[in-house]
């Protein structure tokens, strides 16, 4: 029809939406999704084209509308309670996973795999090699088993926590000499780690980087002349670990993944002092005077 625009009630029903809508009452252009009617030329309504109709419906969608405001916001608050109590649910699983962890450490993950002690009796028994020669020769040999070594550390780590840690490499071991009868020893690590949750599986693969240092030492007895090796603790820096994000499951909030890389951080920092410095620790302690003597004078590439 020219000049007008007819719709009956069941279509201007159909044509209602919620967003919009004039809070008033009034206006009823917020009723209408697309064009919406027009009076005719005349300033007259057609039909069904009442003002009365459009306020009925209107009052109608406004009602609708802030019945459906009301569910949304009842979901924002469910999807923000489930949040954090997935949070908490996750937070209480990490101290569980940390206290297992600690339970593992202190009864000696060589109780759950005891190929670790083979391994390390190897690495004695290599470096007292080394240090049988007139010269120490640069091998990778010590590197490869320590990397040996702490591979199987971390496969125990994961049946205990869900943290895996994998594609372990020792570049080298170093004995920075500070004087003829001292040295700082650093040990860098890297390795792959993923993350797993309870219910959510992998959630983010992370880079590791260790940087282990100690020092040792050689004091000679004043009265006796005997000389004995002296082992420094390893410093606890929180700065020696280094985790980066390299890839994270889509659609995970934030907290979630930090949930997950504080984990993996803690987990690490109580491997290493707990397990891997004391392994170096008796390692070091395990040489005579002699080797270590030889191992601080051996030539450090640069």
């Amino acid at each position: 029809m020219s000049g007008g625009y007819l719709l009956h009630s069941h279509q201007l029903e159909q044509r209602v939406i919620f967003i919009g809508v004039s809070l008033d009452g009034s206006g009823h252009r917020a009723c209408f999704r697309g064009q919406p009617p027009f009076p005719s030329p005349s300033g007259r309504y057609k039909g069904h084209q009442h003002p009365a109709e459009f306020r009925r419906l209107c009052r109608r969608a406004r009602t609708l509308c802030q019945d459906k405001m009301f569910q949304l916001w009842k979901l924002v608050l469910l999807c923000g309670l489930l949040t954090g109590t997935l949070a908490s649910l996750l937070d209480i699983r990490g101290n569980d996973v940390l206290g297992k962890l600690i339970s593992g450490l202190e009864r000696g993950l060589g109780t759950f795999d005891s190929t670790l002690e083979t391994i390390f009796q190897n690495l004695k028994t290599e470096l007292e090699f080394r240090c049988s020669d007139e010269v120490v020769e640069e091998t990778r040999q010590t590197e490869n088993l320590l990397e040996q070594l702490i591979s199987r550390i971390f496969q125990v780590v994961n049946r205990l926590t869900g943290v895996r840690i994998r594609n372990v490499q020792v570049p080298d071991i170093t004995f920075e000499a500070i004087d003829e009868n001292s040295a700082d020893v650093k040990i860098p690590i890297t390795a792959d780690v993923a993350v797993n949750l309870p219910l959510l599986g992998e959630i983010v693969d992370l880079d590791l980087k260790v940087d282990l240092q100690t020092s040792v030492s050689i004091e000679t007895d004043a009265e006796t002349g005997d000389s004995r090796v002296v082992v420094g603790e390893c410093p606890n820096n929180p700065e020696s670990i280094s985790l980066t994000v390299l890839h994270r499951r889509f659609g995970l909030l934030n907290d979630v993944v930090d949930i997950g890389v504080n984990l993996a951080r803690r987990v690490v920092s109580s491997v290493v002092q707990n397990e891997l410095c004391p392994r170096i620790h008796e390692l070091l302690e395990s040489l005579d005077a002699d080797c270590i003597k030889k191992l601080i004078s051996e030539p450090q590439e640069k």
